[in-house]
């Protein structure tokens, strides 16, 4: 497979997982990217921040910045102010997500299911690897700058 096939395929599978993040969404009134993080903040057991929604999610702060706003004006989050910085702001998830939490969390299960069907561990470690080194020559790029 040479660069372009790479690019390709990698376009074509997160062009893919997304609409089908935004079909699974959809149901509950969420967009795919609110889905993704609402996931993440339902499996945490400490407090966090939008800086650790950024690190998990590989988007930029601005785009965090919008989609948690979103989220708070839906009524799915509220920011906290933290007694040890007053510029930090925890990210609380709202009475109306612990209702959403079995099915967000069934739908990321599955999804993942689906996604992996038919793929042996070993495949899924070997894709892991590879995912890792494609990232890590993306990240010495952006480095460069």
């Amino acid at each position: 497979m040479d660069n372009r096939s790479v690019l390709k395929s990698v376009g074509w599978l997160s062009s893919l997982i997304t609409r089908r993040m935004d079909q699974l969404c959809a149901a509950r009134k969420l967009s795919g990217a609110e889905g993704r993080i609402l996931h993440f903040v339902m499996t945490i057991d400490h407090d966090i921040f939008q800086k650790d929604i950024e690190f998990d999610s590989h988007l930029k702060a601005s785009t965090v910045s919008e989609i948690l706003k979103s989220m708070e004006q839906k009524g799915l989050i509220r920011r906290e102010s933290v007694a040890h910085d007053a510029r930090l702001k925890k990210i609380v998830p709202t009475e109306k997500v612990a209702k959403l939490k079995e099915e967000v969390m069934s739908d990321m299960t599955q999804l993942d299911r689906d996604l992996t069907e038919g793929i042996s561990d070993s495949e899924l470690k070997m894709f892991g690897e590879v995912c890792l080194k494609l990232i890590g020559n993306l990240k010495k790029l952006e480095e460069r700058k």
